[in-house]
């Protein structure tokens, strides 16, 4: 009696966790991110699942949710983060970037990475960190963030976050499946999963 009291407790928990978002987004839910005409850098960072493949295979969905291959190849050890700094500018300061932080000054640092790729108007920002959220045996908190950045501007045009787990195993597989996921939400203001 017991191990079936574990059990579903065990269950509820994992449903509970799988099931549980602390998805914002700005400007609202609802306004939809057309980036057709424009020429557009992705910044990747995988930050949560310590596999290089899965790294990999996140920048690549990343890649092919916005069809186009110019991604930043590896991002330069001072701007790591870039992409949740960029993200919170959006969802803490309604787009307004703080050119005192860090992470900014950094940014011309991945513009020079990706000169040879060609001149860019628009970034996109997604980043997976490790969350400090509470995770169940075998598996990973991360917080998925995205942001559409306007270089001309200097403004972060939409932002979204989000919360959510994954099995600590086939990283390969799932990374790439949240990438999908964070992307969908900052393009078509729908939560991500």
């Amino acid at each position: 009696m017991q191990k079936i009291k574990f059990l579903t407790v065990a269950i509820a928990a994992c449903a509970f966790v799988a099931c549980s978002s602390a998805s914002k987004r700005y400007p609202d839910q609802t306004t939809k991110v057309n980036l057709s005409g424009k020429s557009v850098l992705i910044v990747a960072e995988d930050n949560a699942s310590g596999d290089a493949a899965a790294a990999k295979a996140f920048a690549a969905a990343v890649g092919q949710k916005l069809d186009t291959v110019k991604i930043v190849p590896s991002v330069p050890a001072p701007a790591q983060g870039i992409s949740r700094t960029y993200a919170q500018f959006g969802l803490n300061n309604q787009g307004v970037v703080d050119a005192t932080n860090a992470k900014v000054v950094t940014l011309d640092q991945i513009l020079q990475l990706a000169a040879k790729m060609g001149k860019f108007d628009t970034i996109v920002f997604v980043s997976a960190e490790k969350s400090g959220g509470m995770a169940i045996p075998k598996t990973i908190s991360i917080d998925l963030y995205a942001a559409v950045y306007d270089i001309n501007a200097k403004k972060v045009t939409t932002a979204v976050s989000d919360t959510t787990t994954t099995a600590d195993t086939g990283l390969v597989a799932q990374m790439p499946l949240k990438a999908r996921d964070i992307v969908s939400a900052l393009l078509d203001g729908s939560p991500a999963k």
